[in-house]
């Protein structure tokens, strides 16, 4: 039995949050430990806080939220069932203000990482995720994101507190604007690493998702996007149907394109991209899953007003880094060439080079923090 490993991440209903905690749990267990997620129950999801959040909803999402509840609480069952599966957490469940040092004796070293849990909208729960709870000398970062380019004033002095309390050969972040970030900013390093999923290759998700059937039998142009489909989408979606590369099916049991008699989950949310024509999206993760399955696809510009900002900005410094960055759109028409497909003989190795990297980051850093500690 391997080193103890007690991960610190988000592993919500959310997609990207589930898929990206599975394939950090999983990676580290490859290598030879034995990780747990920590489980935790954020500011956000105490019932006051959801019970607030609930009644600040505008009318519409409200209703929405009534009239798909059946939909609603199997997508819930599919998460919970794909929890208890792959992941293993600890027994207890910790809070923001609970006691956790306990967990000092339960665990080795612990990983912080990944998903956007440094962002601000979790301010109340940065003791946890900055693993401010255990000794500096077992604290690693793995793919953290700040979600934005740039922290609040009333947030700097704790925010570099936080990130000095890690040495600088285990402070890493997912975002390349993360890093400029880090060092713009505090004046600190930091390393550049690839998000968890693209920890695998298409082949790895492929043995991990262990069903060679198609998720819809008709070629399909697939939607994952989080801005809706108001607006120039609209006139997007008529497009693409005109141009006639399939069907259109999007993931979100609010739309009238969701897969039909399909109870969309992680690993079917895996097996859509990989059986997809063509990808438009607006996500982190849709963009991940493209690149990992090799499609072609668009990303879509987003800007949904919350606390996340500018949601594209950690969007286009990935295309960017891959010579791609012509599939960034921010208008309402689709050129006839945002339907070619990618060269991926040149993007691959470009993408294997930075996950050989992530992968020797990690390995290195856990090493780093068991030598120490034993010595």
């Amino acid at each position: 039995m391997g080193k103890k490993i007690g991960i610190v991440t988000l592993y919500t209903n959310n997609y990207g949050s589930c898929l990206q905690a599975f394939a950090l749990y999983e990676k580290i267990r490859q290598l030879g430990y034995s990780p747990k997620l920590i489980k935790y129950q954020t500011n956000d999801e105490t019932v006051k806080n959801r019970l607030n959040l609930l009644f600040k909803l505008p009318l519409t999402q409200f209703f929405s939220l009534i009239i798909n509840r059946r939909r609603i609480n199997k997508l819930k069952s599919a998460y919970n069932s794909f929890r208890k599966k792959k992941l293993e957490f600890t027994g207890e469940t910790y809070s923001p203000s609970c006691d956790k040092s306990a967990l000092e004796k339960k665990f080795d070293v612990f990983v912080c990482g990944s998903d956007m849990m440094w962002c601000e909208a979790f301010e109340k729960d940065w003791e946890h995720f900055f693993l401010r709870f255990t000794d500096k000398s077992k604290r690693i970062a793995y793919a953290p994101s700040f979600g934005v380019n740039r922290i609040s004033e009333k947030n700097k002095e704790r925010c570099k507190t936080y990130l000095l309390g890690f040495e600088p050969s285990r402070l890493s972040c997912r975002d390349l604007s993360g890093v400029k970030m880090i060092k713009d900013t505090f004046g600190m390093g930091s390393y550049h690493v690839v998000d968890p999923t693209m920890l695998y290759s298409k082949e790895d998700w492929n043995r991990i998702i262990g069903n060679n059937e198609r998720l819809y039998a008709k070629p399909y142009v697939l939607l994952y996007l989080f801005g809706g489909y108001q607006g120039g989408r609209k006139d997007i979606i008529k497009q693409v149907k005109q141009w006639g590369i399939g069907e259109i099916k999007a993931i979100d049991i609010r739309s009238k394109y969701r897969f039909k008699n399909q109870n969309i989950g992680p690993m079917e949310y895996v097996r859509a991209f990989r059986d997809a024509e063509y990808v438009i999206t607006d996500t982190f993760h849709g963009l991940m899953f493209s690149l990992i399955f090799e499609k072609a696809f668009v990303v879509l510009t987003r800007n949904d007003g919350t606390h996340w900002g500018n949601y594209s900005d950690r969007m286009t410094a990935q295309l960017d880094m891959l010579g791609i960055s012509e599939r960034y759109h921010d208008m309402n028409i689709l050129l006839p060439d945002s339907f070619k497909q990618l060269n991926y003989s040149i993007i691959i190795p470009k993408i294997e080079s930075l996950r050989k990297k992530s992968i020797e980051y990690l390995h290195t850093a856990i090493e780093e923090v068991l030598t120490q500690t034993e010595t």
